[in-house]
């Protein structure tokens, strides 16, 4: 499956927008099927803001579209 890095511009129940270096936009379609992570823990897609980085992992839809069935939530490591 394609997997995307990137910031949140936007989000809701049934759309992801993430910013991609550049800056260029992309949209995946959430649906009940998407799960949403921190780390190992599963987490509510209300959980999740603009601003936030993540990883989506993606299926192409029939129609073109991209699909997330996966979106992670990205922290930055701590220093150690």
């Amino acid at each position: 499956m394609p997997n995307f890095a990137g910031e949140i511009h936007a989000i809701d129940s049934k759309l992801l927008t993430l910013e991609l270096p550049g800056p260029n936009l992309l949209e995946f379609r959430c649906s009940k099927k998407t799960k949403y992570f921190d780390g190992t823990k599963k987490i509510a897609s209300s959980d999740l803001k603009p601003g936030d980085r993540v990883a989506v992992e993606a299926r192409r839809a029939l129609d073109g579209t991209l699909d997330a069935a996966i979106v992670r939530l990205d922290r930055p490591k701590p220093p150690q």
